[in-house]
Formats: C-alpha cells, structure tokens, sequence
C-alpha cells in the first residue's frame, strides 16, 4: 500500500509538472524546527476550545510528583510526535503513570498527557481544501478497539468501517462547516470522538489529535470497501495530493521531510532493546570513566539545554552578557580565519566536554594553532575556537537564591627561593599539598614532559635557579590535572551586581545549580561592566568535590550547600 502511495503521488507529480518533495511544505508553518516535529501540543493548541481536550506535555524537568497533579486518571499518554499511534499508552492510576514513566525514560522525544474522552466511539475524518477554499470530505473512518490496550491503532487489532457512504449531501455539507471552523489546514486526518454519528454531526464531539505530515484516510483499511474502490480512491486522492502541492501557498523552505525522517528513525532505534543496553553501557563508562565525582542536581532537560559551549554562547548573545568571540566548526580552516580577524591569543575546545579535556589555550601562533585544531576533534568532532584573556580566572558555584561558592583558579604555579632548584621547589609543594591532604582531587604537580616543555618556553628546565620571589607558571592553563591551583574567595566580597547577573544565568536556564566559568579583567569584586569581562561556559554538573579541599584559603561550608541540594526532587535523571 504505502509503495503505490508513493508512486501514484510521483506519477501524478510528474504529470502536472510539480515537485513532489514540496508537499511538505503545505504546513511548513507549524513545522517546529528546533524539534524537528509537528508537535501534537502545539496542533492542540489550534482546536477550538469547546472541542479541545485538556493536555498537558511533560518534560525531563517535571517530576513524578509534578506530573501526578497536572493529570487526570483516566488519561493517554502519547509522544509529541510520531505515527500510527506508535507508544500511545492508556493510564488509568498513578501505578501505570509510574510504570509508563520507567519505559518512556530513554524514548529521544517529549511526551503529552491528555485527558481520556468518555466519548464512546472513535472517529477518522479526512479532508482536504484546495487553493480556491473548497473542502471536499474523503473519508469518515469509525474505529473499533478489539484487544485489551484501548488504544485504537493499524498495528493492533482495531475494525475500521467507512460510514462516509451512511451519509447524506446535508451531512456532508455539516462537516465541512465544522471543517471551516478549525484551522486552515489544508490536508488533515482529525481523530473525533463522539457517542454517535448523529452526535458528531450535531458537533457534540471532542477532537484528540489532527495529523497534517502524512494524513492518509483510513478508508484504504476499512473492511467494508472492496479492493478496486480502495485503489480507485487511492488513485483519486495521490491525484489530489499532487495538485495541493502544485498550488501550494509559497513559503520560505523548510527542510521538512528528511528532517522528519532522520528523526523517525533515531526513535526507532531509540527504542531498540539491544541499542537502549549498548547507550546505557556508554553512559555507564562515560560516567565512571570522565564525570565522576561531578555533583548531579539537575534535570536531563537542562543539561542538554547547555551541554555545548555553543548554547551558552547564544545564551550569552541574547542578554547581551560578555563573552568570548567565538565560532563552532568541523573544518579546520574556519579556525584560521577566525585567527586572521580576531588574531591571538585563542582558545580551542571540544564543543562538549569537561574537566578541561581536550581544551588548548592560550594559544599564540600558527604552529599552536593547527596543532590544537586536530588534536581538539580526538575528544568531539564539533570544535569551538574562542579569543582568550590572560586576566583572573574564576569558577563561581551558584544555586537559587545564592552564590555559595567563588574560587579563583591558576597553573600550577611556584615561588623561587634565589637557592634551590625548580625540581626541589615542586618536591617541596608537592610535599605541602600531602600535608594539608589535597590528592588526590588536587593532583601534585607532575615533572611531566608537557611542564618541561612549557619551561623550556620561558628559557628555563628543571635545574634552574632563578632570584628570591620570582614566581613562574609552571603550565600554559588552568587544569586540575598538571597541578593547578585553587584560591577560597570569600562570596562576601562579590559586588551584588556580579551576583545578580550569576543568577540571572541560572534562572534563565531553570537550573538548581550552576558551575559559571568566567575571566574578569580586575577581579570578581568589581562590577562586571565596569572592567573587561568573558563568560566561559556553563557546567550543569559542576566538580564539587575540588571545593573541599581549596590550596589556598578555608574550603566553603560544603556540608550545608549539599544538605541544599539533596533536599530538592530532582526530575528525570536517567542519562548521562
């Protein structure tokens, strides 16, 4: 069936000189392209409220408990976009809501809780409005639900009768004065339900969804059409079809159809059991490999929301905060001509990543440059280049109401004595950081071929000697990993502009907390826009545990800042 849909459609496309892929651009209008859908929740909106039934669409930020208040038992819960009634579910007590919840947790797309129709029976109506406002009615499909899921589906065990022939010229001329009532769409299949034809044609009825990608009537199912009707109707309606698309309403394009099916299958695989224990696996490694001892108090929603450094530059743009001039790209060529306008020093970083991994900076010639450009794309393929400031660098934990935590954040760094050597002056630090119990979340500096290599910069090795007081870098960035240090700043100095603009961030994303990476030119105790400033990016799941434990001043009361966060009910933490 659906490979003469497709055929008949193309023939008829050719026939009349049109191109067959803009049929997708009917509807381009309520096409989401952020999420690549026609959200079922925002097609929900555009009913008439009369016939609307009560929706309500859950998100990762939303918490069982949440949820449970805005529901209504018995109700439908079913994703925001996909066909066929593929992962409809019927929930009748908190209990189902709990299991259903459990096996939607790793499905790639949002979910709608709608509120179950009493209604008693099930309707398909399919019509179409060409460029001239005519509606003609094809199709008015009864569904009968015949197994234990209540869910009317082509998939399960449904009986579909065509009643379009019980109906009179008046009845039809009902329907298409309902029809003119919705919006324009101009090729749909609305689900009805009514207690009775009679009913329906009165408009006592409630509509639950109206498909407008793909809408083909479910008369080519009905059990009550002979085989050559189906496939002269079939004829009549792919014929139509490719005349809708010829006098189509000009638009800007929309990539609609490949957008709709890369995303069709990424759910389907999504979906596979197999596929589902390989991701949980990866994210299992991933976690215990690279993030822990990260804190986790936020939803899965505002994680991916800020997950790339790219989000939080645009983020950045729209409040018209600060930060680093930046560009995302795969090829690295887009690096050197970002380098030939802003010129150096830059930084190159993995779009998504953590703990500094694959970062490179400040980088201050050509040969730097190409270097980092290829090595960056080891951690992620998409790499972002952004200009660097040699000024103070700080990590400023904040959650709702607070700043709670503010540290300063340098190299590995030491103070010669004007007698020993560079290696004795390591030893002895290295010696001081056991002491005060630092490792190993702050690590002891390595005499590492990268922290010779960065002396060997500065004219210097491991055997210098230089004067009393002179204090030197020991690596060319701020990194936990080759040694580097931590200052306690006391939140009491930041101004209260600084902390408002921090909170301001946090709420913009609807975060609990946040981990704020930002340069400041004279420090976190002066007004950000009175001095030259660049906001980093955002962590979700900030590293808490190196706040316990600062190189330099009294650790923050990290006790009280948990006992905080692990009061709040955090939604949907299932992946990584």
């Amino acid at each position: 069936m659906r490979q003469k849909i497709v055929f008949y459609f193309i023939f008829y496309c050719i026939k009349i000189r049109t191109n067959p892929r803009f049929f997708f651009q009917i509807h381009s209008d309520f096409f989401d392209e952020k999420q690549w859908i026609y959200s079922k929740y925002d097609l929900d909106k555009l009913i008439p409220e009369k016939w609307r039934l009560k929706s309500y669409k859950v998100t990762s930020a939303d918490t069982i408990k949440s949820i449970e208040k805005n529901v209504w038992f018995p109700c439908i819960l079913k994703p925001e976009w996909w066909q066929n009634a593929h992962g409809v579910r019927l929930i009748t007590n908190s209990l189902d809501l709990k299991k259903s919840l459990h096996e939607i947790k790793d499905d790639e797309i949002g979910y709608i809780y709608q509120k179950y129709s009493d209604k008693k029976k099930e309707y398909e109506l399919s019509f179409t409005k060409d460029h001239s406002w005519n509606i003609r009615v094809w199709s008015l499909v009864e569904s009968v639900n015949t197994d234990d899921t209540g869910i009317n589906s082509i998939h399960g065990k449904s009986i579909y009768t065509e009643r379009i022939r019980d109906l009179s010229g008046k009845d039809l001329k009902t329907l298409e004065l309902f029809i003119k009532k919705l919006q324009d769409f101009k090729i749909a299949r609305i689900g009805i339900k009514a207690d009775s034809l009679d009913m329906l044609l009165s408009w006592d009825l409630k509509i639950f969804e109206i498909n407008i990608f793909i809408p083909l009537p479910l008369t080519l199912l009905a059990e009550n059409v002979w085989k050559q009707e189906k496939s002269d109707f079939l004829k009549q309606y792919t014929k139509n079809m490719a005349l809708l698309t010829k006098h189509r309403e000009k638009r800007p394009y929309k990539e609609v159809f490949f957008r709709k099916i890369f995303l069709h299958y990424k759910i389907k695989l999504s979906q596979n059991p197999m596929f589902r224990s390989i991701k949980k696996g990866l994210y299992s490694f991933i976690e215990n490999k690279f993030m822990n001892g990260c804190s986790d108090y936020n939803s899965l929603e505002v994680r991916r929301a800020c997950r790339s450094k790219k989000q939080a530059r645009e983020m950045f743009q729209k409040h018209n905060i600060p930060h680093a001039q930046g560009e995302v790209f795969i090829n690295p060529y887009k690096a050197y001509t970002f380098v030939k306008k802003h010129w150096f020093p830059v930084v190159i970083k993995p779009n998504i990543w953590g703990y500094s991994r694959g970062s490179y900076f400040p980088i201050q010639n050509y040969t730097d440059l190409f270097k980092a450009t290829f090595l960056a794309k080891v951690w992620w393929p998409s790499t972002v280049i952004e200009t660097y400031l040699l000024w103070k660098n700080y990590r400023v934990v904040v959650t709702k109401d607070s700043v709670d935590i503010a540290m300063q954040r340098t190299p590995p760094t030491i103070i010669w004595d004007g007698e020993k050597y560079i290696s004795d002056l390591i030893d002895e630090e290295n010696a001081q950081r056991v002491a005060m119990k630092l490792p190993p979340i702050i690590h002891e500096i390595q005499k590492s071929k990268l922290i010779k290599k960065h002396l060997k910069k500065q004219w210097y090795n491991f055997s210098s000697i230089l004067e009393k007081g002179k204090k030197i870098d020991l690596y060319h960035r701020v990194a936990l990993a080759p040694g580097g240090v931590l200052y306690t700043v006391d939140t009491d100095t930041i101004t209260e502009k600084n902390k408002k603009l921090f909170q301001m961030i946090l709420d913009e994303f609807g975060a609990n907390i946040f981990g704020i990476d930002v340069i400041m030119e004279q420090g976190i105790e002066y007004d950000f826009d009175t001095q030259k400033v660049i906001f980093l990016e955002l962590n979700s799941r900030p590293y808490l545990k190196m706040h316990t434990v600062p190189r330099c001043g009294n650790p923050p009361d990290m006790k009280a800042l948990y006992a905080k966060l692990d009061a709040l009910e955090i939604s949907w933490k299932w992946l990584f």
